[in-house]
């Protein structure tokens, strides 16, 4: 088995790319982080660095040299800064100097940590670790938000999530549905405001409201549609600010629905 096939096959390992044109800093780095339980790929130029992060399947983690033939370190670190990839890529820039304004540079080029080499294998396996903690914490929080979108996407109640000025970010197809639009990007960018036939300044009451409100007690609104069936109707408001661009998430409940539905979960448990 090759190299190449070696790296692809650690899938459940953390990838890391070593990117130096000098042998010795190759071996010293891939030796520590190997034995620290990293799945670890070796290039000795620029141009190879880049073709491997721009892999599908590319690392996570890059350890790149300052100067290197083709791209050197900064060149690929804004490259890849200024490029859209699926998984943030934790970049360790190794390098000589040792100037303040060479770290600025570095620092304004998207480097997310700065060793001095010659190294202490040690510390650039810690720093290394550094990265992967924060690659985990990313992880929780991408797990999060796909739970967050799964949970408004499949609610039998008409969900919304809107911005600090009231803008849809995203919703579910039953308020799509309920608010007599068949496919919901046609409401993405537009005004609660809008989609609600009120004024501006009932808006801000609105927002107002939902920031008030709590998860759990449901505050009574009046009906926001004809068909929603009766003036029963009550929003439920949560802050959920980070997730998915949202500001606000909110419930748009029926209490017929809801008492439908606690019938016949009762009826079921009584079966």
């Amino acid at each position: 088995m090759n190299q190449v096939d070696e790296f692809n096959r650690q899938v459940v390992l953390v990838k890391v790319l070593i990117a130096s044109s000098e042998a010795t800093v190759r071996h010293m780095a891939s030796t520590a982080l190997s034995a620290a339980g990293y799945a670890v790929r070796c290039v000795d130029n620029g141009q190879d660095a880049w073709e491997e992060i721009d892999l599908q399947t590319g690392p996570l983690i890059a350890v790149l040299d300052w100067q290197m033939p083709d791209h050197d370190g900064i060149k690929i670190s804004r490259q890849l800064r200024n490029s859209k990839f699926r998984n943030y890529v934790y970049v360790l820039l190794l390098t000589k100097r040792k100037s303040k304004l060479d770290e600025l540079v570095a620092l304004e080029a998207g480097i997310d940590d700065y060793l001095h080499h010659p190294f202490i294998p040690d510390e650039l396996v810690a720093r290394v670790n550094i990265g992967k903690r924060l690659l985990d914490h990313e992880n929780k929080l991408n797990n999060i938000i796909n739970e967050f979108r799964a949970m408004v996407d499949n609610s039998p109640f008409p969900m919304v999530c809107l911005d600090a000025k009231g803008i849809i970010r995203r919703m579910n197809k039953t308020f799509s549905n309920i608010s007599g639009n068949g496919t919901s990007y046609r409401l993405i960018g537009h005004s609660i405001a809008e989609v609600l036939s009120i004024h501006p300044i009932e808006l801000n009451t609105l927002i107002r409201k939902i920031q008030e409100a709590s998860p759990i007690d449901h505050m009574p609104i009046k009906p926001l549609w004809k068909n929603v069936g009766n003036t029963e109707t009550y929003i439920n408001g949560q802050p959920v600010t980070g997730l998915d661009t949202a500001t606000y998430l909110i419930t748009f409940i029926n209490q017929r629905e809801v008492d439908k539905n606690a019938l016949n979960g009762h009826a079921k448990a009584v079966a």
